[in-house]
């Protein structure tokens, strides 16, 4: 298969495992080594980091084919073009070039500031909670845990939706068994879609008709922490 050709199959079969949508984008990229194709979800993305720090590097006359090395972007391989296309959905670049795969981390999007949790008010103490946004609620705990026994697993559920979630633990003081029970009850959660942390407490909880709840429930860090 020429080069042109196999360009044309990756960008079809790119657009294919992305869908048929209006915001999402899949175009090529001349360079200097090779043609590259690249897809983003327009609304997720940060343009200017692509128009700014990536794109005119790949355009340069000094690129050297060494994606990594070349281009000042978070950058990680990943392994096929389904794993590139679920990048792509969760708000990163994905880019192919000379057989590889490649997703930048330049997510972009609106989100809720840190404000006062107005259900855990409190006079004294950080007045600081939980967001929706995962990466900013995991950088709150992190703050207060700065120990290389802190623990976070990523996980993804719902077959729709494929919302991430993330569990924490301290390793060393939580219990292996109850960290596996509930990374079992996790990874066993097979509905469509998962909207809400209310959800998944009733998906793992055992004993949902008891008179005392088996979780409790937070939008404090400090209290998580805790």
């Amino acid at each position: 298969m020429q080069a042109a050709d196999k360009t044309q199959s990756i960008k079809d079969e790119i657009k294919k495992g992305l869908g048929e949508s209006c915001d999402i984008s899949v175009k090529t990229c001349e360079t200097v080594k090779g043609v590259c194709v690249y897809a983003y979800e327009d609304a997720l993305i940060n343009k200017e980091t692509l128009f700014r720090d990536i794109l005119p590097y790949l355009k340069s006359d000094g690129f050297d084919g060494d994606i990594h090395n070349f281009v000042a972007c978070d950058c990680k391989s990943t392994k096929d073009i389904d794993s590139l296309c679920q990048g792509v959905l969760g708000g990163c670049l994905g880019l192919y070039f000379d057989e590889k795969y490649y997703l930048f981390s330049i997510q972009s999007w609106e989100k809720r500031s840190v404000t006062i949790p107005e259900a855990e008010n409190v006079i004294r103490g950080p007045k600081e909670g939980f967001t929706e946004d995962l990466q900013t609620n995991i950088s709150l705990i992190r703050r207060k845990i700065k120990n290389k026994n802190l623990i976070l697993e990523k996980h993804i559920i719902g077959r729709q939706s494929n919302t991430s979630l993330c569990i924490c633990y301290m390793n060393g003081i939580a219990d292996p068994e109850i960290v596996k029970g509930i990374t079992d009850k996790i990874t066993a959660i097979d509905v469509d879609g998962v909207f809400d942390v209310g959800q998944i407490e009733q998906l793992i909880e055992e004993k949902p008709m008891h008179s005392v709840a088996g979780m409790g429930m937070t939008q404090k860090p400090d209290v998580c922490a805790m």
